[in-house]
């Protein structure tokens, strides 16, 4: 009987040291994800500014060539 109660004491223990090194590990994962997630936000983001940034730069260059074909 004791030797049964300490086997099972001993499997709880493992068990919950492996339920443990999961969570860890989990947790771990799900940080490196939500950082992952914020890197790709902060390249959305450049990639928009830059982008917004060719725009206003070719129409300003259309206007200014409109306007000099207007002044000829």
């Amino acid at each position: 009987m004791r030797r049964r109660v300490l086997t099972k004491s001993f499997l709880n223990f493992q068990i919950e040291q492996c339920i443990s090194l999961v969570h860890i590990v989990s947790r771990n994962r799900l940080e490196f994800i939500l950082n992952m997630n914020n890197e790709e936000k902060k390249k959305r983001k450049h990639r928009r500014i830059v982008e917004q940034i060719a725009d206003d730069t070719k129409r300003i260059a259309d206007g200014t060539k409109q306007n000099k074909k207007r002044q000829k």
